[in-house]
């Protein structure tokens, strides 16, 4: 059976509209789940308590490149990485856990755009 030219627009546009709708409410359950835990995470929680309670950053940032986007400078000593937690679709907003040699939390941060 051959779909009009008009039917196929229409079938197109509702996978299109749904994909969207999808990957926005994903996006949403990722905000809820992130604030939840990214407030349980206190200065000294190891790394893999973190990767526990957020699961995988979605950028990890070392002392000599500056992750674009949030932060104004550079994670620098004692800083050794700072793990990325990032909400594009409601703007820019991500978290932020930065770490040390030992791979300990040294600070958090929630970073919005106004």
């Amino acid at each position: 059976m051959r779909l009009s030219r008009e039917a196929r627009v229409s079938l197109s546009s509702f996978i299109i509209a749904t994909a969207l709708l999808a990957t926005i409410a994903g996006h949403f359950q990722y905000h809820e789940n992130w604030s939840a835990a990214f407030g349980t995470i206190i200065a000294g929680d190891t790394e893999d308590v973190v990767l526990r309670k957020l699961g995988s950053p979605t950028a990890r940032e070392k002392p000599d490149h500056l992750y674009p986007g949030y932060a104004l400078a550079n994670c620098v000593s004692p800083c050794a990485e700072r793990l990325w937690y990032e909400n594009s679709v409601l703007g820019l907003e991500a978290w932020s856990v930065s770490l040390s040699d030992d791979r300990r939390v040294l600070s958090t941060y929630h970073w919005v755009s106004p």
